[in-house]
């Protein structure tokens, strides 16, 4: 696989390509899309065309340090402590 581009956030977006060809279709694709979040959580996967694939999926490596005091904010200020 490869990272995406800048403009989609240099590390936010994995492209994987050159796939098992599909029955008269194009090679197997997908993309997952990291999202910021507290566990490790495969959130969705759709085939939006033949042999196409789209995933998000949530983790606390796709945090940047700013997102991540933003979340631990908004929790204490909800009442969880973690």
């Amino acid at each position: 696989g490869e990272w995406g581009s800048e403009s989609e956030g240099k590390y936010s977006v994995m492209r994987y390509t050159g796939g098992g060809s599909c029955w008269q279709g194009p090679q197997r694709s997908m993309k997952v899309s990291l999202l910021c979040g507290e566990d490790d959580y495969l959130v969705s996967v759709a085939e939006p065309s033949k042999c196409v694939y789209e995933a998000e999926f949530m983790t606390p490596l796709a945090c940047s340090p700013d997102m991540a005091q933003a979340a631990k904010d908004q929790l204490a200020s909800m009442g969880v402590h973690h």
